[in-house]
């Protein structure tokens, strides 16, 4: 069952495999010696300029960021994430774009590419939260909320993986498009659909109408397939809890999809296992 876990999530970065290099940049996938996930994590290392090396600890489940080690191999652990990296200094601030940013909507502010995601690897490889004034912290946010982009929306959705492949081709400007931040905010309940849909072949679920009637999306099935990349492995009632959904009729049907890096190769971020590496 172990080997049917861990299959491709993203592979969206082959659509990436001809972009020019620029070798400064490498990450591995990083699991337990038997190629587990270490408490439901799978660690991402980025290896920018230098020595600017940092390490991602990336949730299975929705392949969101639980926490980050800088170049001293340091773990700092997200609010909200304390009992998954027990050890870890904590951070002042959720891994939400709320916390991050200010919001969801000033995510278009945010510059892709290689050179961008240079410095956003060398910001949280010097950062430290116990001597981090308020300057430092507010780059951490930022960075943190465009590594997400690069790693956790690209593989998530088609159109934001388009958008990164664009940025990592030399396109100034690339960065996620207004109208794309209603796929991000909605992409559990896309997944839960989808997944419910590959089951039972039918895209009548209980959120299919809620995103539907949403006034900011009015995702339609066509529309779902077109642009969802890896799905969530949420439950029924995560999901139900998150959006205010209610049923007199609850069944809770997990969704059987876990997913985990396997290969991530392009010319500019290359991909090593290291089996000794664990958190």
């Amino acid at each position: 069952m172990a080997s049917l876990f861990h299959v491709v999530f993203f592979c969206f970065f082959l659509f990436l495999l001809g972009v020019a290099a620029q070798r400064e940049v490498l990450l591995s996938v990083l699991t337990t010696k038997d190629g587990s996930p270490a408490d439901g994590l799978f660690v991402a290392s980025l290896q920018g300029a230098g020595d600017d090396g940092i390490h991602m600890a990336m949730h299975y489940h929705d392949l969101s960021f639980a926490g980050f080690a800088n170049r001293s191999h340091h773990w700092h652990v997200f609010r909200g994430d304390e009992g998954i990296l027990p050890d870890a200094s904590p951070l002042p601030f959720r891994n939400t774009y709320c916390d991050l940013i200010g919001g969801l909507g000033n995510l278009p502010e945010l510059p892709l590419g290689r050179a961008p995601t240079l410095r956003t690897i060398q910001a949280l490889a010097y950062y430290d939260a116990d001597t981090a004034g308020e300057e430092e912290t507010a780059a951490v946010r930022r960075a943190v909320a465009a590594l997400s982009v690069v790693l956790t929306q690209s593989a998530r959705l088609k159109p934001v993986m388009e958008t990164v492949a664009r940025a990592w081709e030399g396109e100034a400007e690339a960065c996620v498009a207004p109208e794309q931040l209603p796929y991000i905010e909605h992409w559990d309940t896309m997944s839960f659909e989808l997944v419910r849909r590959r089951r039972t072949g039918a895209w009548d679920g209980p959120f299919t109408e809620l995103l539907r009637r949403s006034a900011d999306v009015r995702i339609v099935e066509e529309e779902a397939l077109a642009i969802a990349g890896v799905p969530a492995n949420r439950s029924f009632t995560q999901l139900r809890v998150k959006t205010g959904w209610i049923s007199p009729h609850v069944y809770v049907p997990y969704l059987y999809l876990i997913l985990s890096v396997f290969v991530f190769v392009f010319d500019n971020i290359r991909i090593r296992p290291d089996p000794e590496k664990k958190i």
